[in-house]
């Protein structure tokens, strides 16, 4: 469900960038926008944003879920993610609280649950999740359609590198993390449509991060951006989130690369 370009592989750490597929039933699922239909329906869909960063949306903050069933989903969901982060606290020795290296950055605390529901032309522009109001880790879980993120680095010169970005199917109920260089240093968005999958050119060798393409096609096929309701998980800012300044040093080494590359070029001819 991942494919990443070239240039994007060096700079991002193994975890920064994962996926993780039914994490919620069908029945589930139901419940959650059953719940959250009054509330959104009361809303029109709005063609502007106030940062200009999502097109065809109506949203609402959800601190309180009124059904317990709901409530204990999305408890779930945050479970997964704490397990995650556990899991690589002791990959690589750290401790799941430690204060100073938190693990993946995340703060151990929740900020509460963000519903942003998407009409069927709707999409959201590149954009870094602020780092005023949000800690190290950006989530989100996918109801009632299949979408594309895709992830750009901020550099504007090199945005529209293909080389450079990373490309992300989200099937419908599945959960995707953002963390480190991911959440910080790429500008994440989601596509207007399914069918552009997937445009970064690949590598020779094999990445464990990567769904091999005709896998990837195989999803692809047949899917279409409907209507789209996103449950957005992020953790508070404590005031020294792991990684809270963009990673200057990951933008030099792409400028870097993509120099080398162009000049690579300009021999070959």
């Amino acid at each position: 469900m991942i494919r990443l370009g070239p240039r994007a592989k060096a700079f991002l750490p193994t975890n920064s960038v994962c996926i993780f597929a039914d994490v919620i039933t069908s029945a589930q699922e139901a419940r959650l926008v059953e719940e959250l239909a009054p509330v959104l329906s009361s809303k029109p869909y709005l063609r502007s944003h106030w940062d200009n960063v999502i097109v065809g949306y109506r949203e609402v903050d959800r601190p309180v879920w009124q059904s317990q069933e709901n409530e204990a989903t999305v408890a779930g969901i945050r479970n997964i993610i704490t397990e995650f982060v556990a899991s690589e606290a002791a990959r690589s020795g750290l401790l799941p609280d430690d204060p100073v290296c938190r693990p993946l950055g995340f703060t151990g605390e929740w900020l509460p649950a963000h519903v942003v529901d998407l009409a069927e032309d709707g999409f959201i522009t590149p954009h870094v999740d602020s780092v005023v109001s949000a800690g190290g880790l950006v989530c989100g879980l996918s109801l009632l359609s299949t979408a594309v993120m895709v992830l750009r680095p901020q550099d504007p010169n090199l945005a529209t590198d293909l080389e450079a970005r990373v490309e992300m199917l989200l099937p419908r109920r599945s959960l995707y993390v953002l963390s480190q260089n991911a959440r910080y240093s790429f500008a994440h968005s989601i596509e207007p449509k399914v069918d552009l999958v997937f445009q970064a050119p690949n590598q020779a060798g094999s990445d464990s991060r990567e769904t091999p393409d005709e896998m990837l096609a195989a999803m692809a096929k047949g899917a279409k951006r409907e209507r789209r309701i996103s449950l957005i998980l992020r953790d508070t800012v404590d005031g020294a989130p792991f990684g809270e300044q963009p990673h200057e040093a990951l933008m030099r080494e792409l400028k870097k690369e993509a120099a080398r590359t162009h000049r690579a070029g300009n021999k070959v001819k």
